[in-house]
């Protein structure tokens, strides 16, 4: 809890809050989740196919879409704030995704030599990794 009002923080001094305040909505609860899949956080359109939940610590993201993935949403599991972006890359075997906002980049990342994770950076700076908890397909 402390380390996530310290990013919060930093991530404020930085003035990038705004991307983080798109929208405070309701965050399920992981356990509650692990019992039942099929009740994973869908926080694409109505009209948007979910890809891609995954989880870490801090967020839950979902990658939606229609035929093909197209976007990234970001939620904090400690204030509910969402963000929302068009996917600028991603690979088809559905490994990588990444979302960009002016210099802020969102890679999620399944596979690597790193293992599974959630990257921001600011230009060429990491501002936080998280490693992935836990990644489902839709």
């Amino acid at each position: 809890m402390q380390l996530t009002k310290l990013l919060a923080n930093f991530l404020f001094s930085l003035g990038i809050s705004s991307l983080l305040v798109v929208e405070a909505i309701a965050v399920p609860n992981s356990a509650r989740l692990a019992q039942n899949p099929d009740s994973f956080p869908n926080y694409c359109q109505p009209e948007e196919s979910l890809f891609i939940v995954a989880e870490t610590k801090g967020f839950w993201v979902n990658i939606c879409g229609g035929d093909l993935p197209h976007t990234y949403v970001g939620v904090s599991k400690i204030n509910g704030n969402k963000i929302r972006l068009p996917l600028k890359d991603y690979d088809q075997q559905g490994n990588y995704f990444e979302a960009v906002n002016k210099n802020v980049s969102y890679l999620l990342i399944r596979g690597s030599a790193k293992g599974d994770f959630l990257t921001v950076t600011q230009g060429e700076r990491e501002l936080f990794r998280q490693p992935v908890l836990d990644w489902h397909e839709q």
